[in-house]
């Protein structure tokens, strides 16, 4: 999804895979356009953060002045994150979390202890945009065993 709202105006940019960003009148000093997209490298996140796995959500948050990105707003953004319960299965509910890097070749994250936590989505508020991904911990581990000779 993409919008593009002026310094006093506000709105909220949706898209398909459960990301919603609500931006506040205040939050930008001229027209801006911000725009929501997936992000994938192939199927998963390149490098998930150690002993976490991806859970099915990533995207990326961008902003646009006059062609130049925007990272930092005057007011914070309200970045809404859902899930279905299919797409967390097989995930300890409780490690789920939403993690951060400013590029392809950054580390991961956290985002920080949301806002709301509601079932089925998280709500954080940012000051700033970049690369967005679900990571949890699996229900299950799969253990070999060792044999020697």
């Amino acid at each position: 999804g993409a919008l593009a709202l002026g310094p006093n105006q506000s709105g909220q940019v949706y898209h398909r895979y459960g990301v919603t960003l609500t931006v506040p009148p205040g939050a930008v000093t001229d027209t801006t356009r911000f725009e929501i997209g997936p992000l994938f490298t192939d199927t998963t996140p390149s490098s998930p953060p150690a002993r976490l796995l991806f859970a099915n959500r990533a995207f990326e948050i961008n902003a646009f002045r006059f062609g130049d990105p925007v990272t930092q707003f005057h007011q914070p953004l309200t970045l809404t994150l859902s899930f279905a319960d299919a797409d967390v299965s097989g995930f300890k509910q409780e490690t789920l979390g939403v993690w951060t890097r400013s590029g392809p070749e950054g580390p991961w994250t956290p985002l920080g202890e949301p806002a709301r936590v509601m079932p089925g989505a998280f709500v954080f508020a940012t000051t700033h945009l970049s690369q967005f991904a679900l990571f949890g911990e699996g229900q299950y581990q799969a253990l070999l065993p060792l044999i020697a000779r």
